[in-house]
């Protein structure tokens, strides 16, 4: 069985791709991309050599569907690593909300037990606070990730927020960052033409998929 790597291509910036990221890109003939947006972000340097597939991963709430189009496509994936390696390639870092999980989960549940190379990429809010000159953690400040809003959140003293899949709690941020009238950056199409980035003072009212935003409360 040959050698499956999982690779984060970044945030959306051809220029952000690691070096390890583009050794293997030029290295392995099969390439598999879980939508056109990290497809994108490689194109450029694709060879004519390369067998590209896509893992049209259903972007919905029911974990059960996804676990099944999971399942379906590392079947595809295993007929390939019978015969060479296969690299899979996806935004931002393999280990933070990412396709990959689910694929490898399903790799190991159909007993796939060759060699698997996970690559780190950058993550969309380190290239965030690198654009809006923000400093995530200094001392004894803590970060928190966070996907979705708990019912009795409060922004605490001396922790910097994270806010990541934004378009799906965007009303209620809206409302607790105008009620804690708290400071901070709002990001949407990272490393791509359509990038905005705005602080929280000019807000818009709503909001796309790919957006972010990163908030501190002081002491």
């Amino acid at each position: 069985m040959a050698k499956l790597y999982v690779v984060g291509v970044g945030p959306g910036d051809p220029e952000l791709i690691t070096v390890k990221a583009m050794k293997i890109l030029r290295g392995v003939r099969v390439l598999v991309f879980p939508g056109k947006r990290a497809f994108k972000v490689v194109e450029s340097f694709l060879s004519d050599d390369k067998e590209i597939l896509f893992f049209n991963f259903p972007m919905v709430e029911d974990e059960g569907k996804k676990r099944e189009a999971a399942h379906t496509f590392a079947q595809k994936i295993l007929e390939y690593l019978n015969r060479e390696e296969v690299s899979f390639f996806t935004l931002g870092d393999p280990g933070l909300y990412s396709t990959a999980g689910y694929l490898l989960e399903a790799l190991k549940q159909l007993g796939f037990a060759g060699d698997i190379e996970i690559v780190p990429g950058i993550n969309s809010f380190s290239l965030a606070a690198a654009k809006s000159f923000f400093n995530l953690a200094f001392e004894d400040e803590k970060v928190e990730i966070l996907s979705t809003l708990p019912e009795d959140f409060t922004f605490e003293p001396k922790t910097t927020y994270v806010f990541l899949k934004l378009s799906s709690y965007y009303d209620r941020f809206l409302e607790l960052v105008k009620e804690a009238k708290i400071q901070g950056y709002y990001f949407k199409e990272l490393g791509t033409e359509e990038e905005k980035i705005c602080s929280f003072n000019e807000l818009p009212e709503k909001t796309g998929y790919f957006s972010l935003a990163l908030a501190k409360r002081g002491n």
